[in-house]
Order: structure tokens, then sequence, then C-alpha cells
């Protein structure tokens, strides 16, 4: 599952190729992208700027649009109904300007609220009381908000963009490109208030978050992103860094997600990123992404989250969460029963616990024909003691059988490691007692030295029917990586000589690994046979696993 956006006019051909190791289908679709000039011509587009009077035709202004100078920001958007009509609103890029009445946007579309000009984006601040930059109300469709800065002003329950109060009606294929989003309590709350939504009816879809950062929310309890949605797109995005500005760390889950069905979160940067300034990224046992299936309690079993990935993205614990990446349910209330999810691949995240201070899960999932792969677990932390665990496959369910039961689950080629300054021990793979049929196949862990008593666990499996083999999981012995005290994802590429290359076993869906060259097994030990490594690279390194230089990272890497 994958997702872009083009910018510029002209046709495409887009193409979609899925392979299994063995052969390949591809597909392929027409898309025509339409220059903007021709979409809203003339007086359709509004340049805006506070100070000089823009001239059109100059300076990245369209020629005939018109053309206002004024600082308020919601008075001018709804003044040229670009909130309710097929307009575009220019903003000059390096000046300010203040909002404060939520605009309500209901175009039919397509509209546009974006930038021109050169220099740092238009900078919008929300004054005191004023709620939310944007409420999308019923109406909406084919909407864009391109190119601003958004600054809210640490208010409990501000938005900078969010569903109007009404609430069931879905948000449809609107685009958030390239937006700095920060200060809100709830900086995007995409997910509506009541309960009438139904799966495949009235529930958000087609919508794309792109290229944007949404950091430093005061945390006083909301969501950077609390979404309810379906075929829609997460990429490129920076998230977290919550501050604690009360004290009492309710800084809440960063991203919150009550359903999703077919959804890509890809290629982002989450948690803590930046510790300085009194940030923790996210609340007390709370977690960077939670993806629960909230709509089951009316809606089983259609209301269960499915068919979602979660692929390339950079994951850094929080200061005192409990756990990372949590899919599958609430909690283990009566209200939760139902819940779980189906379907779902989590491949080539890179998990660290650098800023960390308490032990916690980097993975945990529960739920049916899930695919864990290709991950990197850096469980190292100077101040966390031990407990820390990679990828946890569990079921919280209150009653049993468990109406969505966790079954099925592989756990291929994923690597764990621990440096010596990380103390106690910590776990690389766990399968629980309420997890059946499990695969565990090809995963590595490498520890540094540490005393006696200390040592971490490759695989604790409690499961029912967990199928795994002697030898197809490693704790190895010796550093098998091409840098000492590894840090980033590309130093955990295995030297050629390393006991995991070549000692892999087929597995049932090929990896997909972070060697980008399409090559899924190599000859690293030059004996004649290709053969999977354990671990998540296939080669890779300077000196690794049948050679050359290591691929550029296909994670953000801070």
């Amino acid at each position: 599952m994958a997702g872009h956006v083009y910018e510029n006019a002209g046709a495409y051909t887009a193409r979609l190729t899925v392979v299994d190791g063995a052969s390949s289908s591809s597909v392929t679709t027409q898309i025509t992208v339409t220059d903007g000039n021709a979409t809203w011509p003339g007086t359709q587009t509004i340049c805006i700027a506070n100070g000089a009077t823009p001239v059109a035709g100059q300076d990245g202004c369209p020629i005939g649009a018109r053309v206002v100078n004024s600082a308020d920001f919601d008075a001018t958007v709804v003044a040229n109904q670009c909130h309710n009509a097929a307009r575009r609103c220019l903003f000059r890029r390096g000046d300010q300007f203040t909002a404060s009445q939520r605009v309500s946007l209901t175009s039919a579309g397509p509209s546009l609220v974006g930038a021109y000009g050169t220099g740092a984006k238009p900078l919008v601040t929300l004054l005191a009381g004023g709620g939310s930059i944007f409420q999308i109300d019923q109406g909406n469709f084919d909407i864009r908000i391109v190119d601003l800065q958004m600054r809210g002003n640490d208010e409990s329950d501000s938005t900078a963009i969010g569903i109007g109060l009404a609430g069931n009606y879905p948000i449809r294929r609107m685009l958030l490109l390239r937006l700095d989003i920060s200060h809100f309590d709830n900086q995007l709350a995409l997910r509506g208030v009541t309960e009438n939504w139904l799966p495949r009816v009235n529930i958000s879809n087609e919508n794309a978050i792109v290229d944007s950062s949404i950091v430093d929310g005061p945390g006083r309890g909301g969501n950077d992103l609390f979404v309810l949605w379906e075929r829609s797109l997460f990429l490129g995005n920076r998230i977290g860094d919550k501050f604690d500005l009360q004290g009492d760390r309710r800084g809440e889950h960063i991203i919150r997600a009550r359903y999703t069905e077919g959804v890509a979160w890809n290629h982002n940067s989450m948690g803590l990123l930046n510790d300085t300034g009194g940030r923790i990224g996210c609340g007390d046992i709370r977690h960077i992404m939670k993806v629960v299936s909230d709509l089951t309690t009316e809606l089983f079993p259609n209301g269960v989250s499915n068919e979602n990935v979660f692929a390339d993205n950079y994951v850094s614990s929080c200061k005192s969460n409990s756990w990372d990446l949590d899919i599958g349910r609430r909690d283990s209330t009566p209200e939760a029963a139902n819940q779980g999810h189906r379907i779902f691949l989590v491949e080539r995240n890179f998990f660290t616990k650098r800023f960390s201070d308490t032990p916690s899960v980097s993975l945990q999932v529960e739920g049916e024909e899930g695919m864990v792969r290709n991950n990197v677990f850096d469980l190292s932390g100077p101040n966390q003691g031990g407990g820390q665990t990679g990828v946890r496959v569990w079921n919280r369910a209150p009653i049993a059988p468990a109406p969505v039961p966790t079954r099925d689950v592989r756990v291929y080629n994923n690597t764990c490691y621990r440096d010596a300054a990380t103390p106690g021990a910590g776990r690389c793979v766990s399968i629980t007692s309420d997890s059946t049929r499990a695969i565990v196949r090809n995963n590595l862990m490498y520890e540094a030295s540490r005393t006696s008593g200390q040592a971490s666990e490759l695989l604790a499996d409690g499961g029912v029917g967990t199928l795994t083999c002697t030898g197809c999981n490693l704790a190895a012995a010796a550093n098998p990586f091409v840098v000492p005290n590894p840090r980033v994802v590309f130093d955990f590429a295995l030297v050629s000589s390393a006991q995991p290359v070549d000692a892999g076993v087929a597995a049932a869906t090929a990896p997909v690994n972070f060697d980008t060259s399409g090559v899924l097994a190599r000859d690293g030990d030059s004996n004649g046979t290709a053969q999977l490594d354990l671990g998540a690279f296939e080669g890779g390194g300077a000196s690794g696993g049948g050679g050359g230089t290591a691929p550029t990272a296909p994670v953000l890497l801070d």
C-alpha cells in the first residue's frame, strides 16, 4: 500500500507492482493533474498580504488574481469565499496573520488555502479564546490546505483543524500538505464527536496528511492527531514532542485512531524527537500511536480496524510511556471486548528508546493475520532498567474466546539490540498464552557484554501452536553489525562474515528488507547458495552480506 501527491500539472502513469519473491503482478492507471491557474482562473484566486498590497502577476501572485491587504486571516478567507466555494486563497510568504474565530469549511471544492511568493511559510496565529482555525463542516469535498504555519495558544481544547461539533458526516478528499502545526491541545481532531458512524458509508476517506510537522503540543490531555478514517494516507510527517506545561505528564497519545481501514502510515518520524525544553513526547502510560476499533461496541464485526500498513517509520519512545506502537484494542474493559485488528503489516520501521526513562514495549499487536517483518528494535537506554521488549503478540479481551482472536501473526526477520550501558534484561519477541498459530522465524538479537543474570531473552513463547525452529532465530554471541555501537538504522547492516549471514530459513512470505535493491536473498557466505540472512537486513553495509554500500535510508532518522 502506497500513496503519492502530484503537484505539477501533466499526465502521469502510476504503476503498482506486487511481488512475492517468485513472481510479480503490475497494474497501471492514468492520472491527469490540472494547472492551478486553470482550475482557479482570474479572480477565483485571491492573493492576500499583511503590509504592501499584492500586485497580480508579480512575486508569485497569478495574473488576474484579486488582491487583498489584511492581517485578519479568518475574516479574509470568509469574505473571499474560500471556505464555501471553488476559490483559491494565497497568503504571502513571510507575512504574519491572526485568527480570532474558526473558519467553517463547507466548500464542495475544488478549493485551496495556501501560499504564494518566496521565503518562510505564512504564519497564522490563533488568538486567545479562538478555539480552532479551521472547522470541517457538512458539505466539504476536495479541499487543500497547503504551506502554512499554524500556531496555537496552548489553551485546552484548542485545535488547528477539526471536524465540526455536529459530527457524523465524512471528510472526503482533503489534502493537508507541508503544514507546520504547533501549540494546539488537539492539533488535528479529525474524528467527530457523535457515534453515528458506519464503515464504508459515512467514514472520512480519501484524505492525505503529507510532509507536515505536528509538534510541540502543550500536554493538556489532547492528541496531536485524533482520527477516524478509511483509504487515506499519513506520509512523511514529523509528529510528537509534546510539552508538559501542567507538570502532570497528561500528554496523552500522540496519534489516536478510533477506526482505520486501508490506511498507509508510512515514512513518518514520531514520538519524542527533541528532548529539550521540558518536552516529554506523550503522557505517562500513553502511547506514540494507538490504533483501535472503537466502533465495535455497536458495529461488530464491521467496525474492526483492518488492512492497514505501518512502514518505514522512525519511532522514538517518549519519556515514560508504556507502549510505543499499539495495534489492537483500547483496553481490557467489557466495552472493548469486540476490539482488535485484522490484516495488518508492520515493516521496515526503526524503533529507538534513546530518550526514554521507563521500560516499555516498542510494538504490541493483538489481532489476526498480521505480519511484523524487517523492523529494527534498538532497546538501549541508560535510564530504563530492565524490561524493554521489541514486539509483543498478545490479546487483552475480557471474554473467551476473544471475538477478534490473536492468531496467525507472522514475526519474520526483525533485529533487536541492547548496548552495554543499558542495565537489566530485555526481550526481543514475546508470544503470550493468548496467541495461537504465530510463526516466528529469522529474528536476530545481539546485546553487548553484560554481567551474569542480566542476559536478555530472544524469544519468550507462551503461545498455542507457535511455529518456530531450532536455529532459525539467533541470539548472536558476537557483534554482527558493521559498526561496534549501532545507533541509526543502517548501522544494523550485517558484516559479511557474521554468524547471521545466510543462516535464515525460507519464510511463507518473502521479507522486504532495508536493502531496497529488490534482492530478496543473496549468497552472503559465498557457498554457491542464496539464502536469507537473519534480522532486518539482507546484506548492506560496506562489507556486509554480499556487498555494496548501504542504500539511502528509507526512514527518517531524526
